[in-house]
């Protein structure tokens, strides 16, 4: 961490700025830590595309940007940054789990499991922890799956949904990683993909690590313009389980998937929208609306069809088994490795 004083900073504030962009500056008043300057774009956060949006949200309704500006420093478009900021006009009277303010969410807990008829909801529900997934959501999880292949009242949709504003979920739990990521949760994820219904990821925010697997093994992917994803698994030194690489490779495509894998750089909606991990980009004012209108057009088809069809993309993406072994004996290698129990701690400090 460096050090600059306020007569520097008025001197020469590039200089600073320049600093900032690699580590933190603490701006000194005399021999008095005053201030701390940070570069927004090196913040290594979940979700610092929410943060530079919030910020940009605060300082054009302070009066001190006009919307375009606001728009640039959010990193969005403003047609993107004209929604958000509607969106935040009408938390105070917005009823759904997208559009309330913190303290009117409900109490982290497990998924919420919503069965209405021919659909079915559930509802990630930490959004304090950005919904991540724990251990024992995994169990649950997989109970509901197999509850949809043998209920004898079969569901014709199933929705994943996020609470909060700024994640639909930041995946597996980081601390649980070592000792408690086992074969369940590729499991899990492989029984939701080959669910013989449609299954709709309705994201009103950004989607990191595990999640963005759980989004792909869903037929359908919205997410608004201020969405953010990446894959940290090279970053805290784990060697992705094969299922979860495979759907990247048939959703994605191999460059994206190089990229996302191999750099664990984040992408934004645009890009998530062009390499076609968002299939459409919807306003989080229009999320409820759009997921309606999937869920109608999937009422109109013919179950058994959609059934036949699933199993068919499925068998005509597969991979040869060779390469999920070899891929496999990588996965488990890295799992019981000492580089992804060192680097989990170190992000734990």
């Amino acid at each position: 961490m460096k050090s600059v004083s306020v007569s520097d900073l008025k001197n020469n504030p590039s200089a600073a700025l320049r600093q900032a962009k690699t580590e933190p500056v603490v701006i000194m008043n005399r021999d008095h830590p005053q201030a701390l300057l940070v570069d927004l774009d090196s913040l290594e956060i979940p979700d610092s595309g929410a943060l530079k949006l919030a910020l940009a949200l605060h300082l054009y309704q302070a009066g001190s940007l006009s919307e375009a500006k606001a728009a640039r420093i959010a990193g969005v478009s403003l047609e993107a940054f004209v929604e958000a900021r509607n969106q935040a006009s009408s938390l105070g009277n917005d009823s759904g789990s997208a559009g309330k303010n913190e303290a009117d969410w409900p109490p982290d807990q497990p998924p919420i499991i919503e069965r209405a008829g021919d659909v079915w909801t559930i509802t990630l529900c930490r959004p304090r922890q950005h919904n991540r997934l724990d251990p024992q959501d995994v169990d649950l999880l997989q109970a509901v799956f197999d509850e949809v292949l043998t209920t004898n009242q079969r569901p014709r949709v199933l929705i994943f949904r996020g609470t909060g504003l700024t994640t639909f979920s930041s995946g597996y739990t980081l601390q649980a990683i070592v000792g408690q990521l086992d074969e369940r949760f590729e499991r899990m994820l492989n029984t939701l993909e080959s669910l013989p219904i449609l299954t709709v990821a309705a994201m009103q925010g950004s989607v990191y690590g595990g999640a963005t697997d759980l989004a792909l093994c869903c037929d359908i992917r919205l997410g608004p313009a201020h969405a953010r994803m990446f894959m940290p698994a090279a970053r805290i030194g784990l060697h992705y389980y094969p299922h979860g690489m495979r759907r990247y490779l048939h959703r994605l495509g191999y460059a994206a998937a190089s990229k996302l894998f191999l750099s664990a750089m984040t992408i934004h909606a645009d890009e998530m929208l062009r390499i076609g991990f968002l299939t459409e980009v919807v306003s989080p004012a229009n999320l409820d609306a759009r997921v309606q209108e999937h869920i109608d057009a999937a009422l109109a088809t013919e179950p058994q069809v959609i059934q036949t069809m699933k199993a068919s993309l499925r068998e005509m993406a597969a991979l040869p088994e060779s390469a999920m072994d070899q891929a496999r004996m990588r996965y488990l290698a890295s799992l019981q490795g000492p580089e992804l129990a060192s680097r989990l701690k170190a992000l734990g400090k």
